[in-house]
Parts: structure tokens; sequence; C-alpha cells
């Protein structure tokens, strides 16, 4: 856990978290002068829920709201798992993100806690739906405002644009219009660092980002030629973050081979993804021990599906214990 600069004020306890394997910062605000001390978490991680959790209630707040900035491709949310757990917290991301949720914002909206506020801009352009959180602006807000931008805005970066809906020029115009418009002492925080770096300001960037603060034909040319290589995680992350995925399951045929991976969704939808791209994400081997339960059609004529699991396991498990 890791504390930045805090705000001037009195009413607002802020914290900032860090998941090492996916450098995610997931962020706690709560307004402590309301006697209930809601709370709220920013891009919570599936693999650091438990902290999470734990930390609310050592504080004494009252989680009320589980928010992501965008559909994540480089880890799994933890809003499905926090809402397990928790069952009165709502799930909030943006309308444009096609993602599901228990509320859906756009620009302009506000997402109030106790006696304070994020304000919502929307800034695509890294993905089609990502959106910035940006404290209120007023004499009982917290100052210097502060925006946690996602990965549109990283610190002396940017998120990539290659995939998700992702476009360069419209990146480029997002952070321009709705993150460098706002006051040059607002703190920048966004959804990773890789660098150990924590915050930023509006006015650092503008100065310094070496791909931000140039004209927009530099940037869209430095984003074209980046040449990054496909994201570990995305075939498994952005299936199961569009659909509050909570927990794994595997089919696989008669010898054991896993051959399906259904994703489980907080209202049990699943959703089938092919097993290479779950084995490629999995930091681990994984044993099974097969069950035949049912035929099933595939691509391979005569498949036999079975239901697996780990040994000694039941035939699902959290998606945070790969």
């Amino acid at each position: 856990m890791g504390i930045t600069t805090s705000s001037q004020s009195p009413k607002l306890l802020f914290r900032q978290l860090f998941e090492t394997e996916s450098s995610t910062y997931t962020y706690l605000l709560a307004d402590v002068s309301h006697p209930e001390k809601p709370a709220l978490l920013v891009d919570p991680v599936d693999k650091t829920v438990d902290r999470d959790l734990s930390l609310v209630k050592d504080l004494g707040l009252k989680l009320i709201y589980a928010i992501n900035t965008h559909v994540h491709a480089d880890h799994v949310t933890g809003t499905g798992l926090i809402k397990t757990k928790s069952p009165g917290v709502k799930s909030i991301i943006s309308k444009a993100s096609n993602a599901k949720a228990d509320l859906f914002v756009e620009a302009g909206d506000k997402i109030r806690f106790g006696d304070l506020f994020l304000e919502v801009r929307a800034t695509p352009g890294h993905t089609v739906g990502c959106v910035t959180y940006v404290t209120g602006d007023g004499p009982n807000q917290a100052h210097p405002r502060m925006a946690f931008t996602g990965d549109a805005l990283l610190i002396r970066g940017c998120g990539r644009t290659d995939f998700q809906g992702g476009s360069s020029e419209q990146l480029y115009k997002s952070v321009h219009s709705q993150i460098f418009t706002l006051p040059k002492d607002t703190l920048l925080y966004p959804a990773h660092d890789y660098k150990g770096f924590t915050v930023t300001t509006v006015e650092e960037e503008m100065l310094y980002n070496p791909r931000l603060a140039k004209d927009e034909e530099t940037f869209k040319n430095i984003m074209k030629n980046l040449n990054l290589q496909y994201p570990k995680m995305i075939d498994v992350a952005v299936p199961a973050n569009m659909n509050q995925a909570i927990e794994i399951r595997w089919e696989a045929d008669i010898a054991g081979i896993c051959t399906i991976v259904q994703i489980a969704s907080a209202n049990r939808t699943p959703i089938c993804l092919p097993l290479q791209v779950v084995l490629v994400a999995c930091p681990k081997p994984i044993l099974f021990w097969p069950q035949v339960v049912s035929k099933q059609e595939s691509d391979r004529p005569g498949l036999v599906a079975v239901r697996t699991a780990r040994a000694r396991a039941g035939s699902m498990f959290p998606l945070n214990n790969l």
C-alpha cells in the first residue's frame, strides 16, 4: 500500500494501492466527515480484493461503489468478487464501454459519496469506453483537484491505441480537451505505472510527456510505430471484465485435455473462451481431474465434454487463483 500527496480537504480520505503483477493502481476514496463514511474503489483488481476490503474495514468505511475507468485488458477487475463479498456494493463503468455493471455513467455525470463527488469526463482513445474521474470543484471538495485517468494518460506516457477500438487521434483530443484543460496543479493518478512513479500533475505532463506534449501528427506517428507485443491477458481479461467475471469453469475431452473454458459472470452467465488463451495467462501449471458429464458439439467431431478441476478441488474456483 502506498499513500501519495494528501488533499487539503479534511473530508477526503485517500489511499493509493498497488497490484504488482499487472502494475495496477487501485484508489480508495471516502468522505470521512460523513456519518456513514461512504467510500469507493477505483480500478480494483481481482487478486487484491481481500486486501482492499480489509483496509476498508480497518478504516471503518462503508464501501458503496467499485468503479472502473475502462474495460481492462491486462488484469481481471475485482468488481465481481467485491460484489459477492460485499453485496451492497454497486459496480460502475461507462455506458460507452458496453460492459455489464450495476450503474452506467456518461460525460458530465457525478458519482456522489457523502458530500463529495467525482465528475465523469469521457476520454476515449485507449478504448472506446475510457473515462476519467475528477474530484469535484467547490469549497467543500478536495483541493487541489485530483483526476483518475485510467490508461488514457500515464505518467510520462499513455495507453496504447491499437486494440479495443483505440484511436491515437481520439486519444490525443481526449487528453488535450478533457485533462489538460483542468487546473495546472490538478493531481493526476493513472491506472498503471512501470517505473515507480505514483502521481503527476497537469502542468508536468503538458511540459514533459514525451508523447502528448507533442503536436497531434507527431503523437500519431509515435503511436503508430510503438510495435508493442500482443497483451498477455487480453483474451481472458476483456471477456471477463465485460461481464464482471467472478469464477472460471474448465471443460475438456475424454483424455482430460482441456479445450473449452467458461468464465462465469456475477449473474452466472457463461462466456466461452478457447483454452489456449487462458493457458498463456496462467502463471503456473494446472492439474486436471476429468469426469465425463456430457457430449457436446464442437469443432472437433466426436468430442466428449468433461468437467475438470484442480486435483482435490471442485470443478469451479475463483479467477484470482489463476
